[in-house]
């Protein structure tokens, strides 16, 4: 980032820039800057600096928006269950599991709960992100 104070400054700023661009490329032509990697396009540009986001990356950032989720919780639960599918899968077969054993309806949505922050059982909080996943989106997650 370059400051002036004037339209002449910016305009000495920008004739020394050019000057010394062309003293480094030295009268090379387009084909062979594109051969030495000194030159791309700006889709090439966006492609090598900006690299298309993980499905775990976005997982992690819609957790994020789940009220009561922190990084930290957020981290434990994407160590454990990478994708989407992954977790409405896990989730589902608890659920079956709890149904089969004949446990209370509650306790289908505590699979997350000691992972969430080991030591305590954050059983809300695993129902609210067990009812994203499960219950308000009717498992449509699950074929991802």
């Amino acid at each position: 980032m370059h400051e002036s104070a004037n339209t002449e400054g910016t305009l000495a700023f920008l004739g020394a820039a050019t000057h010394r661009l062309r003293q480094m490329l030295g009268g090379a032509s387009e084909a062979e800057l594109r051969r030495r990697g000194a030159l791309c396009s700006w889709s090439e540009f966006c492609a090598a600096t900006s690299p298309p986001e993980t499905i775990g990356q976005a997982f992690g950032r819609m957790l994020l928006n789940v009220h009561g989720m922190s990084a930290p919780k957020v981290e434990r639960l994407l160590a454990a269950y990478p994708t989407p599918r992954c977790l409405v899968e896990a989730l589902e077969a608890h659920r079956d599991a709890c149904a089969a054993r004949g446990a209370p309806p509650a306790e289908a949505g505590w699979l997350l709960a000691e992972l969430l922050e080991p030591g305590r059982r954050l059983r809300k909080l695993s129902e609210a992100v067990t009812a994203v996943f499960v219950g308000e989106l009717g498992g449509q997650l699950g074929r991802l």
